[in-house]
């Protein structure tokens, strides 16, 4: 059946005068319109920009007995980085904090800016792992996290009769 006959088959449009139809008619000039003055793009926009959405790339591969995590944070120091341990994950937090002054020429605070910004990230294992024996390593903007695996005990078949 071709798409016009379709179509032939559809409800006709539905009476101004309905009350439903006034309903749906307003409900679609909500969402299609600019509601609030624009307030739903606003807020939809800052979401988009905002630097909540910011994160840092992590790269895990899984060995034998261990996951090595890794994680690019260029422009980060050590001591800005907190690596907590779980029983099957990882949480990778970086506080930033960065402070500026301007001053003119006798030595007088113009202006002075503060941003601190905390970016998390959880890697999750498959299977559970040894929060003991984790080493971490920084170098050059890459953190290096191994992470051993708890073997678990292997259940033995019985020969079925």
């Amino acid at each position: 059946m071709s798409t016009d006959k379709k179509m032939n088959h559809l409800p006709s449009r539905r009476n101004r005068n309905d009350t439903f139809s006034d309903f749906i008619s307003n409900i679609d000039q909500l969402f299609s319109g600019k509601p609030i003055g624009g307030a739903l793009q606003s807020m939809d926009s800052f979401f988009h920009n905002s630097t909540m959405n910011r994160s840092f790339p992590i790269e895990m591969t899984e060995e034998h007995d261990s996951y090595i995590v890794r994680a690019k944070l260029a422009g980060i120091k050590q001591q800005q980085i907190n690596i907590e341990a779980y029983n099957q994950s990882l949480m990778i937090t970086v506080h930033n904090y960065e402070q500026s002054h301007q001053h003119d020429k006798n030595g007088k605070t113009l202006s002075q800016k503060q941003a601190f910004q905390t970016v998390s990230r959880s890697v999750t294992f498959v299977k559970p792992i040894n929060d003991q024996g984790i080493i971490a390593q920084h170098n050059d903007g890459l953190l290096e996290v191994v992470v051993p695996k708890i073997k678990g005990k292997e259940v033995k078949f019985i020969n079925a009769k």
